[in-house]
This record gives C-alpha cells, sequence and structure tokens, in this order.
C-alpha cells in the first residue's frame, strides 16, 4: 500500500509478501527507502549487495525482522519446504507518491563473484528475535 491507495501515506509503504518454496523476490534496490522485512512464516534466504563487492546473505524464519538500508540491492528467496509469508514496510527519506524500486538489471553490476562471499564491513543490521 502507497499513497495512491492510502493518501496519507508520503514517506511509507508496505506489502506482505507471499513466496512458495523455492520461489524468490527478485533483485531490486530502493533508492529513496529503507526496508523493514517480518517474517510471519517460513524460512528465507536474505541476500544484500553493496558497493565495492560487499556482500551479504542472512537465513530468517519465523518471529526474525530484517532490515535493509536505501540504495542495498537485495533478493529475498524461500528456502524452506512450505510458504513464506513476509510484511514488508519501506520507509522513505523523501515525500514520494509511489515507492520507487530499480529493476534487478541496475543491480547485476553489483552482484558478487560467489554467493557465500562474506565481508563484516557491510553495514547492515539483521535482527533476530529471541
Amino acid at each position: 500500500m502507497d499513497s495512491s491507495r492510502f493518501p496519507i501515506a508520503k514517506t511509507i509503504t508496505g506489502v506482505v509478501l507471499d513466496l512458495d518454496s523455492g520461489a524468490l523476490r527478485t533483485l531490486h534496490w530502493h533508492p529513496n527507502a529503507d526496508e523493514w522485512q517480518y517474517v510471519l512464516d517460513g524460512t528465507v534466504s536474505v541476500t544484500l549487495f553493496g558497493s565495492h563487492g560487499r556482500t551479504r546473505i542472512e537465513q530468517l524464519q519465523q518471529g526474525d525482522v530484517g532490515y535493509i538500508p536505501k540504495g542495498y540491492g537485495h533478493s529475498i528467496e524461500n528456502t524452506g519446504d512450505k510458504p513464506a509469508r513476509i510484511p514488508i514496510v519501506e520507509i522513505s527519506y523523501v515525500s514520494t507518491p509511489r515507492s520507487k524500486s530499480s529493476s534487478k538489471r541496475r543491480c547485476l553490476t553489483l552482484r558478487p563473484r560467489r554467493r557465500t562471499s562474506f565481508r563484516a564491513s557491510i553495514p547492515i543490521l539483521m535482527c533476530v528475535s529471541t
């Protein structure tokens, strides 16, 4: 939901993402918004891509929260054997009538050489519930 359906929502957008087992939310980024994810059901892998080849992959399960800063490329893959449900909220730093996201074509230039690469210097906060 964004301001086209809820006019007061000038800096916030929300969606509930349902992913079948093995499904992937394509690689994209939000140039003007941070993204928060909450895993209601299932198990997902969140892959993040930053500048200079920085990457991070986190496994999230039911009850976990993920945070992706604006401008970071990311994708979400259902790695479990049942459907995953993830409410997602994007919070923008500028008032926009609609959420903006860039396509995977632009993100592919940020793709790491190996999916398993990891650098702790990437400024990503992933919160895991206890």
